[in-house]
């Protein structure tokens, strides 16, 4: 049961090893919760604290240095972090922008050496949650599950990418440790995949170089590559012969129309020509008159091309969005 003075008296150790027995039998549903429960108990929001947040795109990593309690309902609290020219910076955020304070808690099994890998222990499992879960509600069109089940893994991969970044620089080592690095590929592995299913190849591609450049014979990388540029090759394919069938549609609406326009123009002609002497005056001037104002309007266009081809241009436009998520 889960809530109450229960939760209060296991620590997040105890919630993440039940979770993590849920997650082996499969059951990634059932083993959300829990996972929430134990990294809500390793982040704490305090002065001098550190914390994610996402700016422009990236997860980066900021110190807390003021928490400002406006009111019962909202927390503000100022920052510093280094942008991307690396200078510092300052901004004060809602507390709800704040993705995860990172915990100085540290588990048993870190060999005493004071480096914390429970939070990024739970936020990869749970994106192995996630990526189940986009598997099994594949079918899902209308609310998109899977979409965001993929966003919500590489989010969290990337914030473990942070968190190892940040402490190797705040340690006194000069690299990553041994655990770190196994964390570290797991992170981009599974970042990877979750890219992939979103069809964005180019980041997918570049997550499994990043650990084949440091371990080229990586066999689940080497193998997750394979498996990708294949998904990548036969996605262009659907792409290329849609593309092609709607062009096809198009010409032969275009060739249709064309043919109409041309039936028009023959019968027209044939109708107008007769003996000369079998016209009057005044019926030579309206033929004349009516045949200057038809050639003077725009050239017709069949009902078929009028509404045929918008339609195929925005299905096409549906199904690219669709796919690759503009």
């Amino acid at each position: 049961v889960m809530g109450g003075s229960t939760t209060n008296k296991i620590g997040p150790r105890e919630w993440k090893d039940r979770a993590d027995k849920l997650l082996r039998l499969g059951d990634a549903t059932a083993a959300i919760p829990y996972y929430e429960v134990a990294l809500g108990m390793t982040s704490t929001l305090q002065v001098g604290g550190t914390a994610l947040i996402q700016r422009k795109g990236r997860v980066v990593v900021v110190d807390i240095d003021c928490i400002n309690e406006e009111d019962d309902t909202t927390t503000t609290v100022d920052v510093t972090f280094t942008n991307e020219e690396g200078e510092e910076e300052e901004v004060a955020l809602k507390e709800t922008q704040l993705l995860l304070c990172l915990s100085p808690y540290c588990n048993d099994d870190d060999d005493g050496n004071g480096e914390n890998l429970v939070q990024q222990k739970i936020l990869l499992n749970l994106s192995r949650c996630l990526l189940q879960l986009a598997e099994i509600d594949f079918a899902d069109t209308v609310q998109n599950r899977p979409f965001e089940y993929r966003k919500a893994t590489v989010m969290a991969c990337s914030m473990v990418l942070a968190v190892s970044s940040y402490q190797t620089q705040e340690s006194s080592r000069t690299m990553a440790s041994a655990d770190q690095i196994k964390l570290d590929e797991t992170a981009l592995l599974l970042r990877s995949k979750a890219q992939a299913g979103r069809s964005k190849w180019k980041h997918a591609i570049a997550d499994i170089q990043r650990i084949l450049k440091q371990h080229p014979n990586h066999v689940e990388a080497k193998k997750t590559l394979q498996q990708i540029q294949y998904q990548r090759t036969k996605q262009q394919k659907t792409d290329k012969k849609l593309s092609k069938a709607i062009c096809k549609l198009v010409n032969k609406a275009a060739t249709a129309s064309d043919d109409k326009n041309n039936d028009n123009d023959d019968r027209s002609n044939s109708s107008t020509v007769s003996h000369p002497h079998s016209e009057s005056v005044t019926e030579r001037n309206d033929n004349k008159r009516s045949t200057q104002l038809r050639y003077a309007q725009p050239e017709t266009i069949s009902v078929l091309t009028q509404f045929l081809f918008p339609c195929l241009v925005a299905l096409f436009i549906f199904y690219l969005m669709q796919r690759y998520k503009f």
